[in-house]
Order: C-alpha cells, then structure tokens, then sequence
C-alpha cells in the first residue's frame, strides 16, 4: 500500500528465509563457497583451500557465459556420422578444459600473492617425501599419467588409460604445460581433477611456493621442457633442503623416482614457464557442486556397433583405436582395440607391445542395480613385462557396484588397489552421505580418507 502524503517511505527487509531463498535461486553453491567464514587462525591448509574455491569463479563465469555457444558447437558434431564421430566430440570437449583451465590458473597465481600475506614467511620442514607410486607412460601420455598417479595416491579407483586428455592436433604450443610440438598433448590438466572431486590450485609458481604445497600434502603435476627440446609432465611428491633437491615421479618417462638438484629442475621447469597443478587429495564436499556449475564439457561415449574411438597422427607416430559396441536392455559390452606407432621396431620379438585395448562389461541385475567390470591391456614405456607376476603383468582390472544410494569401485594395477566406497545417509537432509577411499600400493602401504558430509 502506498504510504499517506508526508509519511516517510520505507522498505522492510525480507524475512530470512525468503532472503535464503531468493539468494539460492540466484546465485545457487557459488554464494556458499563465497560467503564461509574467514578464521584468522587459518592453517596453510585452510588458505590454500580459500584459494582453491576463488580461483574457481573465473571458470564458473566463463561457463555460464559460454554455454550457449558450446552446445551449439556440439550440435554441429553430432552430424558427424557417429562411427566417426567421437575423436572430434573428444578433441572439442579437450579444447574446452583447456580454455576454462587457463582461466583458472590465471586467477590463482594472482590469488596466491594474497595468501602469502597471510601466512607470510611460513616455515617448511627440511624433507618432506608424500608416498605416491611412480608410473611409467605411453609415449605421448605423460599428462595423463601425471593425473592418474595423483588420483591413484587419493584412492581413486581409476586405470591408467581412464584419464584421457591427449588432443589429436598435430603441433603443441611452445611454452605451455605438456605442448612440445607433437600430438597428444593438452594445455593444462586440473579439471581432470575436479571431475573426482578433488581441489587444485593451477597457475605459474616458483620453487618456494611449490614446496609449500608438497610441505601441506599436496603433490604437484609440473610441466618440463628439455635443453635439446620437447616437454613432459611429472609429479612432484617432496623435497629435501639439505641436500637441495626435489623428489620427482616418472622424472624420465621411465616411471622411475629421481631425486633431481633444485638447479636442474628450475631449470627444466622454467622452459615451460613453470605451470603447477597442486591437488589437494582430500575432498571438500562444500566445493563439488560449485566444481560441477563449471562442467561445459559433454561426455565422448562409444557409438553402437564399429566404429573410430580414437585417432591422431603427425610426423613422427600414428595412434588409433577402433571399439565395437553391444547394448541390450540389460547389458552393455565395450571392446576397444589401439595402436601407437611410436618406438615401434616391426619384425621384433616385442611388437605386440604397441597394441593395446579392453573389455567392458555392465550388466543391470534388477531394477536400479547395475555390476560393471573391465580388463585392460596397456603396455608402458621402457617397462618390462612379465606375466607371472601382479607387479610386471600389463594387465589391470576394475570391478563397480551401483544402486540407489550405494556405489562401490575397485580398481587393480601394476601391483596396487584404489577403492572407493558412496553411501547416501539420509534423505531429508540434503546431500548427507559417507564417501571413503582406499589405496594399497604394491609395497603393502595403506592410505585411507574418508568424507562424512551433508547441508542442511
């Protein structure tokens, strides 16, 4: 009602909830991740945290603006007849990670100047070494072996070919992460990362702000660039200051440990800018669906029936991969079969090497309840093979359970186990669930986290 002619005009504040209201239906998770409280007791942790969460706004801005025009784009691929349609469905989704991963990084290099005024001068411990197994590769997969062994070390059920962020291009681009002038490489590798749950902080570093992640418990995938050219991706998992040198895993593609001088790795680093990716191995349920506003990309499933799954060629290497597909209404069968050139001697002992490939199957049992399990066959890089033993055998196995409310994951490999177990709580509070996760490597050692976390 309007007020009488000279009586002061007022506007009341809403009530609290339907203020709570109107601010969920804007700006949704991102006003809860933005608004928690700041402690100024905060442990390195916690700050690297925050930085975390405010280095994601960038992205979730760049997604809501973008998303129109991407799903127009995917509507153009889905023309593309589907048998050859996935390694162009995969390489544009690539092209989006990369674009939303830079702006990422971006942000949080700048961030980071504002949490060092916080904990300004902190001091690390002499040697620090996170126990996370070193990997070998395939010739061109250095990126995603970097991430897998981050995930594995997190519990992560995940096989070495699950991670996939090669683009099919010819030539890199000189100076960013990975990007050596040859195929197979992406730019930045952290929204693998977010997809399990998982923080990462990415962007240009230094070796003090480095060590200062390793020193929280947070490994690092780091871009190289070699004196004589080309580029690589390892993961550092410690330091030691006495003897001034990193602990570097997969440091020669030969999924071997160096511990490496810090000259020569500042060195190797600087060629390609020094990009970092820093994850945090724990997860904070505050972030996942703040992480997942920022998905643009659609997932690249195998078409039914033959067709392309995968292919890349430049002057150097050929890879493809072909799939075959079965779908019931009960059951889905995946075979895929792949072939990299590279390195490859033809009339050797060891030409099955190059060949690779799975087999996959999902069954429902009975209503919501599905039983998935898969077998790889993956050759590594400068790894010998012996079929007698778990540790030698390039064969991995992965094994899920889902139903409502309920998911189990095993996955087995090169001698070591990750699993991971969901359970949904309870209903009436929102999002209420345990989530826990556990890696065995092939020394025996154990490493368990687990998450018990709900809004309300």
């Amino acid at each position: 009602m309007a007020p009488k002619p000279g009586a002061p005009l007022r506007f009341e504040a809403p009530p609290p909830a339907v203020s709570a209201a109107h601010r969920a239906q804007l700006f949704g998770p991102t006003y809860a991740a933005l608004s928690q409280g700041y402690n100024t007791d905060a442990t390195l942790d916690d700050l690297t945290r925050a930085e975390a969460v405010f280095g994601v706004v960038p992205a979730l801005l760049i997604a809501s603006a973008a998303r129109p025009a991407v799903d127009a784009m995917y509507g153009v691929i889905q023309r593309i007849p589907e048998s050859l349609r996935r390694p162009f469905h995969k390489a544009f989704g690539i092209l989006i990670d990369s674009g939303l991963a830079l702006a990422t990084g971006a942000a949080q290099t700048l961030l980071d100047a504002a949490v060092r005024d916080f904990a300004p001068g902190a001091k690390l411990p002499a040697k620090v070494d996170i126990p996370v197994d070193a990997y070998s590769q395939l010739d061109t997969s250095c990126g995603e072996t970097a991430v897998a062994m981050i995930l594995k070390y997190a519990g992560e059920p995940v096989l070495l070919d699950d991670v996939d962020t090669q683009l099919p291009g010819p030539a890199g681009i000189p100076g960013l992460v990975g990007s050596a002038g040859a195929a197979g490489n992406n730019l930045v590798i952290d929204r693998e990362f977010a997809r399990h749950g998982l923080t990462a902080i990415s962007g240009a570093g230094d070796l003090d702000r480095l060590k200062r992640f390793v020193a929280s418990g947070m490994p690092v995938a780091v871009g190289l660039g070699w004196e004589r050219g080309g580029g690589h991706f390892a993961v550092v998992s410690g330091f030691d200051e006495r003897a001034r040198t990193v602990t570097v895993r997969n440091w020669k593609a030969d999924g071997k440990t160096a511990a490496v001088p810090y000259a020569e790795f500042d060195a190797c680093w600087g060629r390609r800018l020094r990009m970092m990716t820093a994850v945090v191995p724990r997860r904070d349920p505050r972030l996942a669906k703040l992480l997942a506003q920022t998905e643009l990309r659609q997932p690249s499933t195998i078409a039914k029936g033959f067709s392309l799954a995968d292919f890349w060629v430049d002057r150097t290497r050929v890879y493809v991969e072909g799939a075959y597909r079965y779908v019931t209404a009960d059951t889905d069968v995946t075979v895929r079969v792949s072939f990299n050139s590279e390195g490859l001697a033809w009339g050797s002992a060891d030409e099955l090497r190059w060949l690779n490939g799975s087999i996959a199957v999902r069954h429902r049992v009975t209503g919501k309840w599905t039983v998935g399990f898969r077998v790889d066959k993956l050759s590594l890089r400068k790894q010998g093979e012996e079929w007698n033993t778990f540790r030698t055998t390039p064969l991995g196995g992965a094994l899920s359970v889902d139903g409502p409310g309920f998911s189990l994951a095993v996955a087995a490999e090169r001698g070591a186990v990750q699993a991971s177990l969901g359970v949904a709580l309870a209903k009436r509070i929102s999002d209420l669930g345990l989530q826990v996760n556990v890696a065995v490597n092939d020394r025996g050692e154990c490493n368990v986290s687990g998450v018990l976390a709900g809004t309300w």
